[in-house]
């Protein structure tokens, strides 16, 4: 299955897409009209760090890496039985087309793909092995469609997708120290960690990706279900996104997930921009 983003018509183009700053210090992504938005960066005040905080004291140039890690293993597919999650990644590749079409356009936005399943991560944006940022559509719309690709099997490895998650950031902020960018990591996955013990065991690792860069690293998470939603295989992720300085959401794969609203963008802030 291979899609190329930028034929897919959404009706975004009778919108601004706009970052909307809460307390001027953290965004969410949203597709409300405002007037005063600049290159798709604005803001309001809520009294957060600055009270004199406005649109037009915000940089409109604010780079955004956004990182999806997403979850490829054998429950998805309904392996061993199981009711699936997400047959032939319908919620999945909705979700993240949605997405990535909605900001392709936008000057300062990359994007960044890992997927996890058995016992390895895969980076599938990527220039030769390495996993990227990428704003070239042919490596984005090759990545996406890897991932589409891929079928699903095997365990659910958190570690080494955290793992290689690291590593592509910290690649990048070697790369590119001088861009200042925000990072924002994006865990979707339908069950708990195979290659954890426990649900802290996680704290160690998403506490070192957001120690990369201080301030501007954000990991957020969601959990998918298609039909019980179960509170034990959340903890993980909630642990992730609680040290991450970022989101937590569940979401009914049989329903359709707007995800911009739920990412929390770091380092967006009257006093550092």
């Amino acid at each position: 299955m291979k899609i190329n983003f930028g034929k897919i018509a959404l009706g975004v183009t009778f919108f601004s897409l706009v970052l909307v700053f809460q307390n001027c210090s953290n965004a969410k992504f949203t597709t409300d009209l405002d007037a005063n938005a600049l290159n798709g960066v604005t803001g309001d005040n809520n009294g957060g760090d600055d009270s004199t905080c406005r649109p037009t004291t915000v940089s409109s140039s604010k780079i955004v890496k956004v990182l999806f890690i997403v979850d490829t293993s054998g429950s998805n597919a309904g392996e061993g039985g199981a009711v699936a999650t997400d047959p032939q990644k319908k919620w999945r590749s909705a979700t993240l087309s949605n997405f990535i079409s909605a900001y392709q356009g936008r000057g300062n936005f990359y994007f960044g793909m890992i997927s996890f399943q058995g016992v390895s991560a895969n980076a599938q944006i990527k220039v030769g092995n390495d996993g990227v940022f990428s704003q070239d559509m042919s490596v984005v719309n090759s990545g996406y469609n890897s991932f589409m690709n891929t079928a699903d099997s095997g365990n659910t490895p958190y570690k080494a997708a955290l793992n290689m998650a690291r590593n592509i950031i910290s690649a990048d902020l070697t790369a590119n120290m001088a861009q200042q960018a925000a990072y924002v990591v994006v865990v979707v996955s339908d069950g708990q960690a195979t290659d954890y013990r426990t649900p802290d065991d996680v704290i160690p690792d998403a506490s070192s990706i957001r120690a990369l860069a201080p301030g501007q690293v954000s990991l957020n998470t969601v959990y998918y279900y298609s039909q019980s939603f179960v509170e034990s295989q959340t903890k993980y992720l909630r642990n992730i996104s609680s040290v991450g300085g970022g989101e937590f959401l569940t979401a009914n794969s049989n329903q359709t997930l707007k995800i911009d609203d739920v990412i929390q963008v770091p380092g967006v802030s009257c006093h550092t921009l």
